[in-house]
């Protein structure tokens, strides 16, 4: 069993540093997906929590995670609540 979860911890790291990697390049898109595997695995990692808010909260212009325009106030809130039911 621990072999698993370090497997699965290892799996999590390359897939947060390579979504760190797209965020820098501003492939909020891929980024995007890439956080919120981490968070499917992880839901308390606190590098993708933190860096998917950023991407959500980008200027319009530059948000193409969210198609050109910022997610509405209800689903950033409700993905929050998801967030912090999962921390408890």
């Amino acid at each position: 069993m621990p072999q698993k979860k370090n497997q699965i911890r290892h799996q999590v790291q390359k897939k947060l540093q390579r979504a760190h990697q797209l965020y820098g390049k501003q492939e909020f898109r891929a980024a995007e997906v890439l956080y919120q595997q981490v968070l499917r695995r992880d839901p308390t990692n606190p590098d993708a929590l933190l860096t998917l808010v950023a991407i959500y909260l980008q200027p319009p212009q530059r948000s193409e995670a969210t198609g050109g325009r910022l997610p509405g106030r209800t689903q950033l809130l409700s993905e929050l609540r998801e967030c912090d039911d999962a921390i408890g």
